[in-house]
């Protein structure tokens, strides 16, 4: 039986068309990424590992940093040695850093080992990842709490930022445990969220990234901001987010969540439009804005489609580029989706035109938004009411509270320029 692998060819090389923006802008970028310690014992973790060094072949540098909570759980248990947790951290006694320690370089020699793996038949195959550990953070104790002495639990003093950049400038992968060493030569047990974090700042990386339990993003947005994320905080299920508004607040661009159990996640969210996790960003990842004359190739290919079905009246570039400062825009993630335009005519009305989403992101009120967009810009230019010339949209200006109208409301110089032959309805709105 013959398989007909047209689709499936197509489908992948417009995919790999679409990603080429991203290549070309996370490549020379610095990411953190962490990974806790239930993505270590997922399934997953190969593909995570295959996805990482993907990344790392394509260019952006990357700092890896793991954390290990489960494992220290059950490796105190299998030794009938009691979890001790203060005000949400672990308590570090002598003898359980001695496990922490074990459990830490065991799981270091695991992901070692996943970025060595290079057979033939594997995704790693040629690839020469190297991963490099050592003491790049220099720890302090947190001391006493409350009366409890937290003993060899501590908190990050320093991040060795030129000795980080250095491993990096080589193509290395950088490895960052849970342990921090001191200038007085001891070991502390660390949280991987703050060494995430403070690598994040210190290292100026332009994204952080953590694989996280799905439930962790259950009813969240798939973009924040900070307004936003500091509402959810109390959460117990969005532990994470206060880390990540300290990360975003200390000058980190992205921080993104994302689920370690869906494969292919760290490419999905790094190389597709909609991604697949929770952003957490200082600027809206979604924004209307006036258009400039960088974006008439992308209105041009937003209009294409309907002009050749004979529903938008053909533009060529030279009149866009002439009319550019009439046209708005929605931008998501620096990629042009919407797009609309004004027109003022008389001093007392203007035209809306050209209100078209790409059909990708159509269903989600773009069109309404622009609409209201222009309608506040009118009101701002002080016009008395918007009209609209539409052949197949009627019912959608309607349900924007328009009317239809008759021919003789519009402007005179609109009136001349009407094209019987299209025999556009024409819809108005008092502003």
């Amino acid at each position: 039986m013959n398989v007909d692998t047209s689709n499936s060819k197509t489908t992948f090389i417009q995919a790999f068309r679409q990603s080429s923006p991203y290549i070309n802008a996370h490549r020379g970028k610095t990411f953190v990424i962490m990974l806790d310690g239930q993505a270590l014992l997922s399934s997953q973790l190969p593909d995570i590992v295959h996805d990482i060094a993907l990344l790392n072949s394509l260019g952006v540098r990357i700092v890896l940093v793991y954390g290990i909570r489960p494992q220290i759980e059950a490796a105190l248990a299998d030794i009938t040695l009691p979890s001790d947790i203060h005000l949400g951290k672990r308590i570090t006694s002598a003898a359980a850093l001695d496990v922490i320690k074990q459990v830490s370089g065991k799981c270091r020699f695991e992901l070692e080992a996943l970025f060595s793996n290079g057979l033939p038949n594997s995704p790693m195959h040629g690839a020469n990842i190297r991963t490099v550990s050592g003491n790049f953070i220099t720890a302090k104790p947190l001391g006493i709490h409350e009366g409890r002495d937290y003993h060899f639990t501590g908190g990050v003093r320093k991040v060795d930022e030129a000795a980080i950049n250095g491993q990096l400038n080589s193509g290395n992968i950088v490895l960052l445990s849970n342990i921090g060493y001191s200038s007085t030569g001891e070991c502390f047990n660390l949280a991987a969220e703050e060494i995430a974090v403070q690598a994040a700042i210190a290292i100026r990386a332009s994204k952080l990234i953590v694989y996280t339990d799905g439930e962790a993003l259950q009813d969240l947005p798939r973009e924040l901001v900070p307004e936003q994320a500091r509402q959810l905080v109390d959460d117990d299920r969005h532990s994470l987010l206060p880390c990540l508004l300290d990360a975003c607040a200390a000058g980190v661009e992205r921080c993104h969540m994302i689920p370690f159990a869906q494969d292919g996640s760290l490419l999905l969210e790094l190389f597709t439009t909609d991604g697949t996790g929770v952003l957490l960003s200082q600027n809206r990842f979604e924004s209307i804005r006036p258009a400039s004359i960088n974006d008439v190739g992308a209105i041009m290919e937003l209009l294409l489609p309907l002009e050749q079905k004979g529903i938008l009246v053909k533009r060529e570039r030279e009149l866009l580029e002439q009319e550019i400062d009439h046209f708005i825009v929605v931008e998501r993630d620096g990629m042009v989706i919407a797009c609309s335009a004004l027109y003022p005519f008389d001093g007392e009305s203007a035209e809306i035109a050209c209100v078209v989403t790409h059909p990708a992101y159509r269903g989600n009120n773009r069109g309404v938004q622009m609409l209201h967009y222009l309608e506040k810009r009118a009101r701002q230019e002080k016009l008395q009411r918007v009209f609209v010339l539409t052949t197949q949209t009627a019912h959608f200006f309607l349900e924007q509270g328009f009317a239809e109208t008759s021919l003789e409301s519009l402007p005179e110089k609109k009136k001349q320029l009407y094209n019987y032959q299209r025999n556009s309805k024409i819809f108005s709105k008092r502003l």
